[in-house]
């Protein structure tokens, strides 16, 4: 064989090697062993990159689910679950305080609370929360370089089946 047809043999088993990569941490993410059908249609399930990049940003690394991380799972009720800052002006930075309640039998346990981008932040409690208990979860949102119809998620990891819970903030942001 000659040099550029080991090249390029090199290169097809590099590419199937990665199109293999790629295939088993969809799978994976899907919890299934078995070849599904490519097929697509308008509304279908993501790519296989899609997949992959939203099953690391909503599970960075970590197992989120309580079930499995041994841990005993409760329930948690939020006054409100978005929050409508209405019109606002660019640059400008609101507040909101979104309160909660452990309707559960164990102690909460918020492992993390991040927003769905940079301008958008949570502070949340660092100590279990009773049953029974109380707590609020500011989010603070910057509006800098956001102009028009504006929604945000904030996701909180937490011990409580589904986790992450999401919580939503919206806004309209004119320009001065």
């Amino acid at each position: 064989m000659d040099r550029q047809t080991v090249q390029t043999a090199s290169l097809v088993v590099i590419a199937i090697a990665t199109v293999a990569t790629a295939l088993g941490v969809w799978f994976k993410s899907n919890g299934s062993d078995s070849v599904q059908s490519t097929q697509t249609t308008k509304g279908a399930a993501p790519t296989i990159v899609q997949r992959a990049n939203l099953n690391q940003s909503i599970n960075p690394g970590t197992n989120n689910n309580p079930v499995t991380r041994n841990e005993p799972v409760t329930q948690v009720v939020f006054d409100s679950y978005e929050h409508d800052f209405g019109t606002i002006k660019e640059g400008e930075v609101v507040r909101h305080v979104f309160k909660l309640t452990n309707v559960g039998e164990h102690p909460l346990i918020i492992r993390n609370a991040r927003g769905s981008c940079g301008c958008t932040v949570p502070h949340w409690p660092k100590e279990p929360i009773p049953p029974g208990g109380t707590a609020e979860i500011p989010v603070e949102f910057n509006s800098k370089g956001q102009v028009g119809q504006v929604q945000k998620t904030v996701f909180i990891d937490a011990n409580t089946d589904p986790s992450p819970l999401k919580l939503t903030i919206r806004a309209t942001v004119v320009k001065e």
